[in-house]
C-alpha cells in the first residue's frame, strides 16, 4: 500500500490510498451477477427518474391553468397527453392533478382542452380504482375514485343512504355506548323502548334483528329516527349527538348533466369588471323536477365531497330550486329551504355557482326586506379564476331576483 499526499484544498488534506493487488480472476458467474445488479440499478433509477418528470409536469401544468395564449395552450395540450399518473410518488401530485384537470374543465382554452382534461379525469379515476394503495393513500381527499369518511346531519345521511345505497356504510360511533343506548331507546317507541331496556340485548342487536335480508345497520337507525315524529331540530341534535361516522364511496364525478351547459373557451381569465360590463340580466331556465333533483343532488354532492354542510342545500327541496344562466359558462341556481325549515324572521336562502357545468362555488344569503347578508365560497381547485367576476354575477342574480339594494358581505 502506497500513502500520496496532495495539496491542500479548503484548508483540508485529500490522502489518495493507491494500492497495488494481484490480478483478479472473474468467474463468468460473478460477471453475470455483476451485469444483472447494474441492470437492476438501471431499472431502479428508470422510475425514479420518470416518477421525478411526472412530477414535474404536473408542477407546470399547475402554473399554466392561468395563462392564456397560443404558446401556452399548445404546451397544456403537450402535457395532457403526456402525464402519467402511474408515475405519481406522493398525495401531492394525485392532488394537484386532480385540481388542476377541474380548473382546466372550468377555465377550458378550447374543446381540445376541455375534452382532454375531462379524458384525464376518467382515466385518473380508473387507475385510482384499480389500486387499493392509491385508494388508502388519497383517503379524505374527495377525489372521485376513493372514500371518506365523516359525521353527517341527519338529513344529509338518510339522502345519502337513498342516493347512493351501496356506496355508504357506518364505520363508526363517536359517542359512548351508554350515550348510544340512552339516546336510541329515546327515539324508540314507548314500548319498544321498554322492551329494550328489559332484555338482555344491545340496541344494535335489537335493530340488527328488525332488518330486512338485504337492509344493515344504517338503515335500522335511520328508520328510528324517521318513525319518530318530534321536531326536525331535536332529531338533528339528536343525531349528531350519535357522532354517526359513515364512509362514502365516490363513484362518479360531480357535475351536472352535459344537457345544462354549453362550455365556453377563454381566451384570458377576467381579472377586473366595470359595472357596465358586469351588470347582465340572469336568463332564468324552467326546470322539470329530474333536472331540478339533479342540482340539488349535485350541490349536496359537491360539498360532501369537501366535508361540508349547509342548511339551505341540506333542508330543500327540488321544487324550491330556480336555476339562471349566466355569461362566460356560468349559471347559478338558488334555493330555498322546506317551510319546516325556515327562519322566522330573515330568508336563508343557499346558492351553488356552476361553471362549464361544475361546482365552482357555494354560500348562502339571508335576506330581509330589501337587504342581504351574503358570503362566498370559491372551491380549492378552482382559486386563482374569476373569482370577482363571479361574485359580481352572485350579487348582480340576488338584486335583480330578489328586488335587493343593500348587501352585507362578512370580512
Amino acid at each position: 500500500m502506497q500513502l500520496e499526499r496532495k495539496g491542500k484544498k479548503n484548508d483540508l488534506i485529500s490522502v489518495i490510498i493507491t494500492m497495488r493487488l494481484p490480478p483478479m480472476r472473474i468467474t463468468m458467474e460473478q460477471m453475470v451477477q455483476h451485469q444483472s445488479k447494474n441492470k437492476l440499478t438501471s431499472l431502479y433509477k428508470q422510475p425514479l427518474r420518470c416518477m421525478k418528470q411526472a412530477n414535474n409536469d404536473v408542477q407546470q401544468l399547475f402554473l399554466l391553468r392561468r395563462v392564456f395564449g397560443k404558446k401556452e395552450t399548445a404546451k397544456k395540450i403537450q402535457l395532457l397527453r403526456s402525464i402519467q399518473p402511474k408515475a405519481f410518488n406522493s398525495k401531492t401530485s394525485f392532488q394537484l392533478y386532480y385540481d388542476t384537470l377541474l380548473f382546466l374543465t372550468a377555465y377550458a382554452d378550447n374543446k381540445t382542452v376541455y375534452t382532454l382534461a375531462q379524458q384525464q379525469l376518467q382515466q385518473l379515476q380508473t387507475l385510482i380504482e384499480k389500486s387499493d394503495a392509491i385508494q388508502y393513500r388519497l383517503y379524505n381527499t374527495g377525489i372521485t375514485g376513493t372514500s371518506l369518511c365523516a359525521a353527517f346531519g341527519f338529513e344529509i345521511t338518510r339522502w345519502l343512504r337513498k342516493r347512493y345505497t351501496n356506496k355508504i356504510r357506518i364505520a363508526s360511533f363517536e359517542a359512548q355506548e351508554g350515550q348510544l343506548q340512552s339516546i336510541v331507546c329515546a327515539m324508540m317507541t314507548k314500548l319498544e323502548s321498554e322492551i329494550l331496556q328489559d332484555s338482555y340485548f344491545t340496541w344494535q342487536e335489537w335493530i340488527e334483528r328488525t332488518l330486512a335480508p338485504h337492509q344493515d345497520l344504517l338503515d335500522g337507525l335511520l328508520s328510528v329516527f324517521e318513525a319518530n315524529d318530534t321536531r326536525p331540530e331535536v332529531k338533528d341534535e339528536l343525531w349528531s349527538a350519535l357522532g354517526v361516522n359513515t364512509e362514502i364511496q365516490l363513484t362518479d364525478h360531480t357535475a351536472l348533466p352535459a344537457s345544462f351547459v354549453q362550455p365556453y373557451y377563454h381566451k384570458e381569465l377576467l381579472r377586473k369588471q366595470s359595472p357596465s360590463t358586469s351588470i347582465t340580466k340572469p336568463v332564468q331556465v324552467k326546470l322539470n323536477e329530474e333536472e331540478a333533483a339533479a342540482i340539488v343532488d349535485c350541490s349536496r354532492m359537491v360539498l360532501v365531497r369537501h366535508l361540508r354542510e349547509i342548511d339551505p342545500i341540506s333542508f330543500t327541496d327540488a321544487k324550491l330550486v330556480s336555476y339562471y344562466q349566466l355569461p362566460r359558462g356560468l349559471s347559478i341556481a338558488l334555493m330555498e329551504m322546506i317551510p319546516e325549515r325556515r327562519h322566522p324572521i330573515d330568508s336563508y336562502m343557499g346558492y351553488t355557482v356552476f361553471k362549464n357545468s361544475l361546482p365552482v362555488a357555494y354560500a348562502g344569503s339571508w335576506l330581509l326586506f330589501d337587504s342581504g347578508r351574503i358570503g362566498l365560497n370559491i372551491f380549492p381547485a378552482y382559486r386563482g379564476g374569476e373569482s370577482q367576476y363571479i361574485f359580481q354575477q352572485i350579487l348582480n342574480v340576488h338584486a335583480q331576483v330578489y328586488k335587493l339594494r343593500r348587501f352585507t358581505v362578512d370580512p
